[in-house]
């Protein structure tokens, strides 16, 4: 009897795992006639029938005409196999200093809702700003999309251990916070949950759909300054979860009037969005300019803005050139609101590279995430919907 209760469990393990195995060939692949998804699974069509069978009854499969993918196809259309958009949805939620960023993936992996609001989350006691926070992306989400919501990833700036405990987040003041636990309280038994780095996220979302071989260094650029490295398509966390994060560099600046003369500063204290906006309000007479309007006054070379953005080109530059000799990446990809600067300056930023580091013959390609304000929370869904199809339950 346990012999015969064995191999059934096997046979069940085996089944899920074929399951798992043709809902990432139709996302990764798109449509797909029967015959091309049997030989992609490696089962014949008889085995391949019975997984094909069950995902269209559950409704994550469905029959469409239409060639596929490859266009290998001649002649008429046949039947092909698609993963049914509106059957699951994943949530990514980014907690910023001063705003919420929400992404709302369909189970194809397609951005069907995103939305930015201000939010002072240092305003709150953390577990009344993430009740807050929740409730409000539920209540855009509506009662299908949230009926059908299979997984919801939180992206904060903060150092997260592996059991999604909060340990210590310097920009929003928040520290030893329970926070996946007080998530699990809030939302229902069947939604998966997750707890991550908001650079570690962007990494992620990066690099989920198109594989990029090597180093990649990521810097998610807002108030503060995360990091984040992809080796070879793998997130790499270092050895306390801290890797790529190059905002807590020093940086030795003057201080007048101080028999010492000299202090530290963290580079995200240089070169953070709060740190640009108060240079440009002191350096305009502005007390009211935002991160926009510096951003503007730099498109349009107004020169107290252009001096602003070529001291951030500098900084920037210092910085990634030692993280460049520590880390060796083939590229450095840029993300965050405050990523926007170096459309105006990378030619600056390049420039500074070859002065500080002139043996540095083949700089890294530097370029700058398309999600810039929602890249976080686009990674923290892709998390969810990742986890989904590998899930072997």
């Amino acid at each position: 009897m346990k012999a015969a209760t064995k191999l059934g469990a096997s046979g069940s393990a085996v089944r899920q795992h074929n399951i798992q195995v043709a809902l990432r060939a139709l996302h990764r692949m798109g449509p797909m006639s029967r015959a091309d998804l049997a030989r992609d699974m490696g089962l014949n069509r008889s085995s391949s029938g019975h997984i094909i069978g069950h995902l269209l009854q559950e409704g994550y499969v469905r029959e469409t005409n239409c060639l596929p993918s490859s266009g290998r196809q001649m002649g008429r259309p046949g039947i092909m196999l698609e993963l049914v958009p509106e059957a699951l949805y994943f949530l990514g939620v980014e907690i910023g200093v001063a705003h919420v960023s929400t992404v709302v993936l369909d189970f194809t992996g397609a951005v069907v809702q995103s939305e930015r609001r201000l939010y002072d989350t240092r305003g709150e006691p953390p577990a009344a700003a993430v009740e807050d926070i929740l409730r409000d992306a539920f209540a855009s989400l509506g009662a299908d999309m949230l009926a059908r919501l299979r997984g919801i990833a939180l992206a904060i700036p903060a150092h997260i251990d592996p059991g999604g405990h909060l340990r210590l987040a310097p920009q929003i003041g928040w520290q030893d916070f329970a926070i996946q636990t007080l998530v699990r309280k809030l939302i229902p038994s069947d939604v998966a949950i997750r707890i991550e780095n908001d650079a570690n996220a962007l990494a992620i979302g990066h690099d989920y759909r198109e594989f990029h071989p090597g180093v990649t260094l990521f810097l998610l650029m807002e108030t503060g300054i995360g990091g984040g490295i992809v080796v070879n398509g793998e997130l790499f966390r270092g050895g306390r979860g801290l890797a790529g994060e190059i905002g807590h560099l020093r940086f030795p600046r003057s201080v007048p009037g101080q028999e010492q003369g000299e202090r530290y500063v963290s580079l995200e204290d240089l070169i953070g969005k709060d740190a640009l906006v108060c240079a440009y309000r002191g350096a305009s007479g502005e007390p009211l300019a935002s991160f926009d309007d510096f951003l503007a006054a730099v498109s349009d070379r107004v020169p107290e803005a252009v001096i602003i953005a070529e001291e951030w080109a500098k900084t920037l530059a210092q910085a990634l050139c030692q993280t460049i000799r520590t880390i060796d990446p083939n590229r450095i990809v840029l993300g965050g609101c405050v990523s926007a600067l170096y459309r105006f300056v990378g030619n600056r930023v390049q420039h500074h590279l070859m002065r500080v580091d002139p043996e540095m013959t083949e700089p890294p390609r530097i370029l700058v995430e398309g999600r810039e304000q929602f890249g976080a929370a686009f990674g923290a869904a892709c998390i969810m919907h990742k986890e989904f199809l590998s899930r072997e339950s």
